[in-house]
């Protein structure tokens, strides 16, 4: 299992308006660990038509200089319920991952296959433990 222990740099962060797509550009960069946890739906029949799309996706997000963990899993009990888990060294390589060919494919390929209800939050960590 992975363990990582992050903290913030010396200064806090204010965070006041949101820029595209979510992201805090301002702040992204001064962070030292981001998570990026969320969701989406693709329809059932489509599921098997997107995993290459997916595998693509995920394998490049991970070659990626600062991914730390990147990973969508089906819900066992939803069946085309998928669950986002991201782990980004910082914030600027989050800010760089957006802007990588594969994710502007992969942006395509979902609405293609017709993912609907995403729901992914980035959050900034200041502490972690074992449990």
């Amino acid at each position: 299992p992975i363990c990582l222990h992050a903290h913030f740099a010396q200064e806090p962060i204010r965070v006041t308006n949101r820029g595209s797509r979510g992201v805090f550009p301002q702040a992204l960069g001064r962070l030292v660990m981001i998570v990026v946890t969320g969701s989406f739906r693709l329809p059932v029949e489509q599921v098997a038509q997107a995993r290459p799309a997916m595998e693509r996706v995920i394998v490049a997000s991970r070659e990626e200089p600062g991914c730390l963990a990147y990973s969508y899993s089906e819900d066992v009990l939803d069946p085309g319920l998928f669950i986002v888990s991201e782990m980004w060294v910082n914030g600027d390589v989050l800010a760089q991952h957006f802007q990588m060919p594969h994710m502007e494919a992969w942006k395509a390929e979902r609405e293609a296959f017709g993912m609907t209800d995403r729901s992914v939050t980035m959050h900034a960590v200041k502490h972690s433990t074992d449990l």
